[in-house]
């Protein structure tokens, strides 16, 4: 997919899938005071548009997330 405005993003037949677990992190004391986190990182990110300190927006459906950069002007 390549975007108009950012030609430095790589062009595939078919979008990366990557496999991720969602593990679990603590706030307060004790395991009852978990909570999910999934963990996005990798070069790969900078290659399709994520450069550190750019803005997202995270959709949320039920069995998906959606991560789309926010454009800037």
């Amino acid at each position: 997919m390549r975007h108009s405005n950012a030609p430095y993003l790589k062009t595939t037949s078919s979008p990366p899938s990557r496999k991720l677990k969602v593990y679990y992190a603590y706030y307060g004391n004790g395991f009852n005071n978990s909570y999910p986190v999934i963990r996005i990182a990798g070069k790969f990110l900078r290659s399709f548009g994520f450069e550190i300190g750019t803005e997202l927006c995270i959709d949320l459906e039920p069995d998906k997330i959606t991560v789309t950069r926010i454009a800037t002007s």
